[in-house]
């Protein structure tokens, strides 16, 4: 999809969302990528993990949706504020889920998972994105932030919807901080 272009308005801000296959830090990326106000962010959680693991950086996760507006105020507070916006590029490798992404998964990676019981098919990469909401955090709620460390696994409570910016500088720093103890610890 390089080259396709789409413009999002959150709450009176336009962002770009560049279809592209710049690598944030490696070779061989296959996803999209978006570009929120210079801050490049992944499309997959594959490859924000490689990422992150080449950098030993923890992994900000955000699920989102396109059509949501809930989820348009959300993202605009975390992305406008200059403050959370330099958090998240010097310690952080981002990734966004859009869980109402429309596209088609290449025929290979089109399956069934259960999950509650029942059978789905996954052949979108909005299903992908929310089966692996649900299989991993036992969530399907967006907007959801959550921190990762460079393994995938989860160093902080999952965060919803909050109405100001500075509980999620907050949240940032204290994932910082955790993400930090916990490497030193390992040491």
């Amino acid at each position: 999809m390089k080259g396709q272009w789409l413009a999002i308005a959150f709450c009176g801000v336009v962002f770009s969302c560049d279809y592209h296959s710049n690598n944030l830090c490696h070779e061989g990326s296959r996803s999209k990528t978006y570009d929120f106000e210079g801050l490049e962010v992944y499309g997959t959680i594959e490859d924000g993990l490689r990422c992150a693991q080449a950098q030993q950086k923890p992994i900000f996760l955000l699920f989102s949706g396109f059509a949501c507006v809930g989820d348009n105020s959300y993202e605009e507070r975390l992305f406008v504020s200059r403050r959370n916006r330099k958090i998240i590029k010097q310690n952080y490798i981002p990734v966004i889920l859009y869980v109402d992404d429309k596209t088609k998964l290449d025929s290979s990676d089109i399956g069934y998972r259960t999950y509650g019981g029942k059978r789905r098919k996954i052949e979108t990469v909005g299903a992908k994105n929310s089966h692996y909401e649900m299989e991993e955090f036992r969530m399907n709620t967006q907007p959801l932030l959550i921190i990762l460390d460079h393994n995938g696994q989860p160093i902080t409570e999952p965060i919803g919807y909050e109405p100001g910016t500075s509980t999620y500088q907050k949240y940032l720093e204290h994932g910082l901080l955790r993400y930090q103890q916990d490497a030193k610890a390992n040491n």
